[in-house]
Formats: structure tokens, C-alpha cells, sequence
């Protein structure tokens, strides 16, 4: 799995698909538009990093397939490295939450 690349101290688009599970592999694919999505970065200890010590919404974006996406502001200052992960937290009304965690590293500003 590849890892995800964040710049410290500048906006970093969070951007998210969602599909139903089931309808992957069908014609048409039936994607999910009224999700609650949240994002969230921690390091290593399963700390929270600041400024994102509180999840960021995930907004769904209006007439578009099951896309959410949200920002992590230029405040995001956590140290350079690896060893982070962006967990991402679905809730649907159908009761089908997912939770899905990616690796990352933080870089300087390039």
C-alpha cells in the first residue's frame, strides 16, 4: 500500500470515493452520497496530531459520485517523517461503517 504525502504549514485536500461494497463489481456502481466521513492524522503512538486533534468533516460534494473531501489547514505543522497514519472514519444510515487507516509521511514545503 502506498504511502500518503502531507506538506507541513500548507492546506492539504483530504478527497475520498465511496461505493457500495456490494455493487463494486456491478454495472452500474452504486455510490454512497449521504455518508457522515471524518479524517484524522496520528503518528506512530496513536496520538492525534495537531491541529487535527479533532477529526475533519468530510463534506460530500454536491451532484458528484460519492465524493467527500475536507482540509487540514496550513497550521498543520507536525514534525517531518515517517511513521503517521490518515484514518478515515464512515458512517452510512444503513449501518454500514468502515474504517480505514492509510500510512503517511509528513515533508517540508517544496
Amino acid at each position: 500500500m502506498s504511502r500518503l504525502r502531507f506538506i507541513k504549514k500548507a492546506d492539504q485536500a483530504i478527497r475520498i470515493q465511496l461505493a457500495d461494497g456490494e455493487t463494486l463489481d456491478a454495472s452500474p456502481v452504486t455510490y454512497v452520497n449521504n455518508a457522515t466521513a471524518t479524517a484524522q492524522l496520528f503518528d506512530d503512538q496513536d496520538a492525534a496530531i495537531f491541529p487535527a486533534t479533532t477529526p475533519v468533516t468530510l463534506s460530500y460534494v454536491s451532484a458528484s459520485s460519492g465524493i467527500y473531501r475536507g482540509v487540514f489547514t496550513d497550521s498543520f505543522d507536525p514534525p517531518v517523517g515517517p511513521g503517521y497514519y490518515l484514518k478515515i472514519v464512515v458512517s452510512t444510515p444503513s449501518a454500514a461503517n468502515r474504517t480505514f487507516k492509510r500510512p503517511a509521511y509528513v515533508v517540508e514545503d517544496e
